[in-house]
């Protein structure tokens, strides 16, 4: 079978192929940019603020985009097993080795498979949280 270079298969479905569209080479930068303001973000939940404090370093972000950015983080945290509990430093010290090993150090074709790997994963949680939503007896 012929698929087109950005289809991959779906670790979590076996047979299951999903279009991976995501710009890696454009992303992997703002991720690595955005990561000592991540933990920021997660701890205000306040995203203007955040955006604020990058401004001061001279990183300019629409929140909208910022807001994307700090989504995939989210979705590489739970990946990575952290998300949750960022705001404990510990925790927050594995992601960064994590992410660090994973994205930074990696080229970009393997940042861009565990980027892929981190959403399937998301999507799998997803389907598995509403199946279990779905069996379960409401009281």
């Amino acid at each position: 079978m012929n698929l087109p270079e950005n289809v991959f298969e779906n670790p979590y479905k076996a047979g299951q192929y999903l279009q991976f569209t995501m710009d890696v080479q454009t992303i992997v930068p703002h991720l690595i940019a955005t990561l000592a303001f991540y933990q920021t973000f997660v701890i205000s939940e306040d995203l203007a603020m955040t955006n604020h404090e990058l401004a001061l370093k001279e990183l300019i972000y629409e929140e909208t985009a910022l807001a994307e950015f700090f989504a995939i983080h989210d979705v590489l945290a739970c990946y990575f097993g952290q998300y949750g509990d960022l705001d404990i430093e510990a925790v927050w010290l594995d992601y960064v080795k994590d992410f660090t090993e994973q994205i930074t150090d990696a080229d970009v074709q393997d940042a861009g498979q565990v980027i892929f790997k981190s959403f399937c994963f998301r999507a799998y949680k997803e389907e598995s949280v509403r199946s279990e939503w779905s069996d379960a007896e409401i009281i």
